[in-house]
């Protein structure tokens, strides 16, 4: 078995030979049965809700390890969809244009800001784009209104974001689009100066299309830059004679969709190397490219399918998975524009089973070969339908290089490998023990005057051998441990940025987004504003729109602050449950305008009001308490068949039309059980010393003060609405976030002052490094030796009574150095040991 013989494993064995060998020949590069090579990469589709919730510094590593050249996966293409206001697999992504004034908004979402970050570290990164459902207003058909709907997002993509798109799909599975549909947009694109944008089709699991690509001469054939067929070698081993007749690209331009275990990176090596060999594939795009939203105990669909894995956001963890590592092997020693060789001159089928492929420079000097000897149990992707084939244990295979100019006796050739193991699992919540081997440098082969040289390979590897050099890997930052959600989470869901969600938000149905509020002046709250239903995809069928807020609990509290829409048939409220709200009806408590209230068939009323606050306990056995301004309404048992243990805390809301769109703000979650415990819980710190005694509670009006802490104490909970090391944000006690701390205000007391004309003036930095909250601007020194100097303000402790003062930020000032989890919403900032800051 596998697993038995990896302690001799090590290492593979190169020697010399000249026994059948296997010819690379670079010429072939030139020859008609060669194709450019189009990359490697990963599709952003309603995959990644929860990434940007990811603290700076990891947020930042996990883009590094997706894109960064020579890091980790150092992908080529990145497919983002181009969001339709509709659930669209795990989560809905927002529109560019979601209403029928055609106002085009750059701010939505995540999908532009996902491949600009992906630009940022490779330029050369290739954009693919594709639409999965439409909003209310976009007619059906390759019309006028259509097709600008697809040039406003492009041009938006390059004037805000600085992303080029390079290719565009007309929609995804949706079955195939008319061939004058296609023709249509390609000269839609023309119009709108976007000549250089390739329409990508048909973006379907089947191939009833390929006889339109016999005419060659034909508008539509002329019309489509990229042949584009979701894993287009899981159910057959060719593809259709006419794609290859036509001359187009062909693209897996949905691929791997596999659970990212060792069975996951053996399917990806085996599907990509089989995608050249047996289809002429020269690109594959894997969905999904990272998987940022709940996994386990969830319910969620397609749990564990990303090429890594980043669910636990508060926590900082990230898993990077086999398929991160295989995409590896072809991407740091290769480029786009390099040449495939072909069958027989360079790629194929080993005798004793796996294949092999080789890839040249276009100046014909350097050649990169990989090999795969992944057994059929350890690479069966989703729905492979493959009949089961053999692969030697062990096999030897000798290779004879020619025509590559820049090989010469002597020269080195880099070898690297990655070994799989049979049930080797690297488990986001178990953390059982990883055996695998990964992206592992061995001894160079040194080329001989025959310029053969034979390798020993085992089961269950992929190995590259490629003659460039100094192609050194960058290695892995420190990864977080995991740590469980918290129990009790705090949010004011207030003054986050417009067109952007809360930080634990997934949306369902329907958007949910900040926008400015019309029930309190001045900020921003969470509001449903999709006006109408969106053009549903794959019949996706809801009650409502809605959207979770949190992982999911098996029993939990969800409280927050309702403004319903203002037409009198609308509601806003908040639930429990899966994916599939519809499923649970009975599990939704909502409110009007006017105060009528309903939750699992009762109903009633209540005071009408601007805005109401709704709570509802919920225990694993089902029953539940509901109640308005702290008022229990109703009490009874959820169907007990709804309860799967993936139950979401969430908010429902109508679609809001043409009136003011529900609001949401100042959520509380308390959850009994989570379903996501911690991989490796950090060994206890060492006990405090003993404290000593507390502080008297500073009077009322004495401003932000020093108090035994009291996480119960609302005074004492504060919530900063910027992120460590990064954005800068407003700094408000949880008690009354209409006021904001001014940094620049009188150096003592410390009064907070209204945040309805929020400006730079208002803003702090926070760094958990030298733990000081500091001002955004500068104001005049208060030390004298600095006058007329100007000085960034700290929160700074009074030691003599333990008042706060405004005072210039020194480095290393233990009066200002303070603890604090911005990840956690709300939550007490701590001074030293025992002593935290609130407002008296």
């Amino acid at each position: 078995m596998v697993t038995l013989i990896h302690s001799f494993l090590l290492a593979l064995v190169f020697r010399l030979s000249t026994a059948d060998p296997i010819k690379i020949e670079c010429s072939a590069k030139d020859s008609a049965l060669s194709r450019a090579y189009d990359g490697i990469g990963g599709l952003s589709n309603s995959c990644a809700p929860w990434l940007r919730s990811y603290p700076k510094q990891q947020l930042s590593d996990i883009l590094d390890i997706l894109y960064k050249p020579k890091m980790a996966a150092s992908l080529h293409v990145i497919k983002i969809e181009i969001g339709g206001d509709g659930h669209s697999t795990i989560n809905t992504e927002a529109s560019h244009m979601p209403n029928d004034d055609h106002v085009v908004h750059s701010n939505r979402g995540w999908e532009l800001w996902m491949a600009s970050e992906a630009k940022k570290r490779n330029p050369n990164v290739r954009v693919v784009s594709l639409p999965w459902t439409f909003p209310y207003w976009v007619p059906q058909g390759m019309g006028p209104e259509r097709i600008n709907y697809f040039t406003s997002f492009i041009k938006m993509a390059k004037s805000v974001w600085n992303v080029t798109v390079d290719y565009v799909g007309l929609q995804n599975e949706a079955g195939d689009p008319d061939s004058q549909d296609v023709i249509n947009l390609r000269n839609g694109l023309d119009a709108a100066g976007l000549q250089h944008v390739l329409i990508q089709t048909p973006e379907t699991h089947d191939f009833n299309m390929a006889p339109r690509f016999a005419d060659v001469n034909s508008t539509f054939v002329k019309s489509v830059g990229v042949i584009g067929e979701h894993e287009p070698l899981r159910t057959r081993e060719d593809l259709p004679i006419e794609y290859e007749q036509s001359g187009k690209p062909i693209w897996s331009s949905e691929a791997y969709t596999t659970y990212s275990d060792s069975n996951g990176g053996g399917c990806w090596a085996r599907a990509i190397n089989w995608g050249w060999v047996k289809g002429n594939v020269t690109a594959h795009i894997a969905w999904n490219l990272i998987q940022s939203y709940p996994s386990f105990g969830s319910g969620m669909n397609y749990n564990g399918h990303g090429l890594m894995w980043a669910e636990v956001p508060w926590s900082g963890h990230y898993v990077v998975n086999s398929p991160i590592w295989v995409s590896a092997h072809y991407t740091h020693f290769t480029e786009i524009g390099w040449k495939f060789l072909p069958v027989g001159q360079g790629s194929g089928e080993l005798a004793q089973g796996g294949t092999f492929v080789t890839l040249v420079s276009p100046d014909g000097n350097d050649f990169t070969t990989v090999i795969q000897t992944m057994a059929w149990n350890m690479s069966r992707c989703y729905k492979d339908t493959h009949p089961e084939f053999t692969v030697a244990p062990s096999q030897n295979i000798t290779f004879q290089v020619s025509q590559c100019s820049g090989l010469k006796e002597g020269m080195h050739l880099q070898v690297r490998r990655t070994l799989l193991l049979e049930n080797d699992l690297i488990d986001p919540i178990y953390n059982f023990t990883a055996n695998n081997v990964y992206f592992e440098k061995l001894s160079d082969i040194i080329v001989d005057a025959s310029l053969s040289f034979t390798i020993e390979m085992e089961i269950n590897t992929i190995v590259t051998i490629t003659s460039l050099s100094g192609n050194e890997t960058t290695p892995l930052p420190d990864i977080p441990q995991s740590t469980p959600f918290p129990s009790t989470y705090q949010d004011t869901m207030m003054n986050i940025s417009v067109g952007q969600g809360s930080r634990y938000q997934i949306d369902q149905e329907g958007v949910f987004e900040a926008a400015m509020s019309n029930i309190l002046p001045g900020v921003t709250t969470i509001q449903m504003v999709t006006q109408a239903a969106c053009e549903k995809w794959h019949n996706f069928n809801s009650l409502c729109p809605y959207t979770f807020v949190g992982p999911a609990v098996w029993a939990s509290t969800v409280q927050v602050n309702v403004a319903p829409p203002s037409q009198s048939d609308t509601f806003a409220g908040i639930s429990v449950g899966p994916q599939l709200t519809s499923k649970n009806i009975k599990q939704v408590f909502t409110v009007n305008t006017t105060g009528h209230w309903s939750i699992s068939g009762k109903t009633g009323s209540v005071a009408m009001a601007k805005y109401y606050q709704l709570k509802l306990n919920v225990a694993e056995s089902g029953s539940y308490q509901a109640y308005v301004n702290s008022a229990m309404v109703a009490e009874g048992d959820f169907d007990s068949q709804n309860n799967d243990g993936s139950w979401f805390p969430t908010l429902v809301a109508s679609y809001c039309g043409k009136g003011t769109c529900a609001e949401f703000w100042n959520l509380t979650l308390v959850s009994n059980v989570t379903t996501i415990p911690p991989v490796k819980p950090p060994s206890p710190p060492p006990s405090p010393p003993p404290p000593g005694p507390a502080p008297p509670t500073p009077p009322k009006g004495s401003g932000l003060a020093l108090a035994a802490c009291d996480s119960s104490d609302p005074r004492q909970q504060w919530v900063f609405t910027g992120e460590d090391k990064g954005e800068a944000g407003y700094l408000k006690a949880l008690a009354d976030p209409t006021k904001c701390v001014n940094p620049l205000g009188p150096k003592t007391p410390v009064v907070p002052v209204s945040c309805q004309q929020e400006s730079s003036g208002l803003l702090w930095n926070w760094n958990s490094t030298s733990g000081q909250f500091s001002s955004v601007n500068k104001g005049s020194c208060r030390e004298p030796t600095k006058s007329g100097q100007q000085c960034n303000m700290c929160l700074d402790v009074m030691m003599k009574n333990n008042h706060i003062d405004l005072f210039d930020c020194e480095p290393d000032h233990s009066n200002q150095e303070w603890k604090y989890n911005e990840a956690q919403g709300a939550g007490v900032i701590q001074y030293r040991r025992n002593l935290c800051l609130g407002e008296y």
